[in-house]
């Protein structure tokens, strides 16, 4: 506890009346030591006074001049509280900010990968390298793009494994570059939004990942529906 913690709680506990050392030592958590020589200082400063007693310890009365002093402090300490608030409440909003920053970082990747595989298969490494980015970077947006069904991954003996464009993920291609052409897509608005249309992936143990109220079924969607459904 700080000098002027414990000079506060002090002479906190001294307004409600006379106290010794031990008892303001149990009450503010403090040192009898500690305590004993903060007293020795307010009542040299004329803030505490010292009653003295042959049979008891020695009792400490709060003076005019300590009131004064505790109101000060007490002003102090709400200030110091409003500040910490304040700092808090921004730390925590540069920490929205950023994790906003990074979804969006992450979609833009994802929305780039499938530009790139508009034309034709890649591999992972291919990827990283046309879009200047790190493994580390790319291997979660391939992972969230094979569980939406955007991206398709097809193994290779001996060779890494190769992705390739789906027809769902053409068509998320397609809808993004809809909204982004649109006026207030070109200035910037709709770029997060458009980038984050898609839902999470469905649990593992669900085997369809329904679809979004405001979405349509997309029609290769149900010609494979009305083919297993015939056979």
């Amino acid at each position: 506890m700080g000098t002027t913690a414990l000079e506060l709680a002090v002479l906190a506990h001294l307004e409600h009346g006379d106290l010794i050392c031990a008892q303001l030592a149990r009450r503010t958590g403090a040192s009898k030591s500690a305590v004993q020589g903060l007293l020795d200082e307010l009542v040299s400063d004329g803030l505490v006074s010292a009653h003295p007693d042959e049979r008891e310890p020695t009792s400490h009365r709060l003076t005019a001049l300590g009131a004064t002093r505790l109101m000060r402090l007490r002003g102090f300490s709400e200030q110091q509280a409003a500040a910490d608030w304040e700092q808090s409440a921004s730390t925590q909003e540069r920490v929205r900010q950023g994790q906003t920053v990074n979804t969006a970082k992450r979609a833009a990747l994802e929305h780039a990968v499938l530009a790139q595989l508009e034309h034709g298969g890649r591999t992972q490494d291919e990827l990283v390298l046309r879009l200047n980015t790190t493994v580390g970077a790319m291997r979660p947006a391939l992972a969230a793009l094979v569980a939406w069904e955007c991206v398709s991954r097809r193994p290779k003996d001996n060779l890494p494994d190769t992705y390739y464009l789906t027809a769902a993920g053409r068509s998320r291609l397609q809808f993004v570059r809809t909204l982004l052409a649109t006026p207030d897509g070109a200035s910037g608005n709709l770029a997060f939004v458009a980038l984050q249309q898609l839902p999470p992936p469905s649990p593992p143990s669900s085997p369809v990942h329904p679809a979004r109220p405001v979405d349509k079924v997309p029609l290769w969607r149900q010609l494979r529906s009305w083919v297993r459904r015939s056979h």
